[in-house]
């Protein structure tokens, strides 16, 4: 489960949904092991920067511009949040970014690529 930040308001949210995160300053998701990091792509989609965990599949979902801390270092955390509550020209960035990156997660190319893949074994 990830924790949603809101300026200095701290609210853990589920189930994850659009309306609840598209006024969110920062997500954050802090994890030593994850299957996917499904949470990680819903906030990219929904515009939100994200600081998650450099372990597991984490950096693979969150992509290239995402605030990436050792789970267990409070001091990264904390500069984590400080940068993207502070810092709009980083926080601006990560939200295109990640956005961007999150459009790879759509169901149509992975069908796509799943199919071609397939494809390929067949």
């Amino acid at each position: 489960m990830g924790w949603w930040i809101n300026c200095t308001l701290f609210a853990r949210l589920l189930p994850t949904c659009r309306p609840c995160t598209s006024t969110l300053n920062c997500f954050y998701t802090l994890r030593s092991y994850e299957g996917f990091g499904i949470p990680i792509i819903e906030a990219l989609f929904s515009e939100t920067p994200v600081i998650t965990s450099n372990v597991s599949s984490l950096p693979e979902a969150a992509g290239p511009e995402s605030w990436l801390v050792n789970p267990a270092s409070a001091a990264e955390i904390a500069h984590g949040m400080e940068v993207l509550l502070t810092d709009t020209e980083k926080r601006q960035r990560q939200i295109v970014a990640g956005f961007e990156h999150a459009q790879q997660f759509l169901g149509a190319p992975l069908t796509e690529q799943l199919m071609a893949v397939y494809e390929e074994v067949l």
